[in-house]
């Protein structure tokens, strides 16, 4: 039987580059992620995701005591391009509006995003965490 999280939202129609609010996917396998874009999103997602059993502080470099790493997330729909880990995703330009992805959080304890090198546009993204 499957059981579901409540959704969470990780960026809301954001306009500069930030980590999004972190979400603790501790008794869960999998979350869904959608993210939508508008004004001609020119920017790059990325997923992170820690096995610390505390909230790492994503938004500053990894060490030994902040433990994080970016993870792929595995689109839905075959016509979107996967994110893979530090490449991310790369909005050139031309707006999502509603993209799936699915990240595996097996072993993982937190998972968040990271918004980087935007020029343009905005990026909102929300999640649903869930075991089968």
């Amino acid at each position: 039987m499957r059981s579901f999280g409540t959704e969470h939202t990780f960026l809301s129609a954001v306009v500069a580059n930030t980590n999004g609010l972190s979400l603790n996917v501790a008794d869960y396998e999998h979350i869904l992620i959608f993210v939508a874009t508008s004004g001609s999103a020119d920017s790059t997602l990325r997923v992170q995701a820690s096995l610390s059993e505390t909230r790492p502080t994503f938004s500053a470099a990894r060490s030994a005591t902040n433990r994080w790493h970016f993870v792929d997330a595995v689109a839905k729909d075959a016509a979107d391009a996967d994110i893979i880990g530090t490449t991310g995703l790369v909005f050139g330009g031309t707006d999502k509006t509603g993209a799936a992805y699915e990240v595996n959080t097996s072993g993982e304890n937190w998972i968040n995003v990271d918004l980087a090198s935007r020029v343009a546009g905005t990026v909102t993204v929300t999640g649903i965490a869930y075991s089968n």
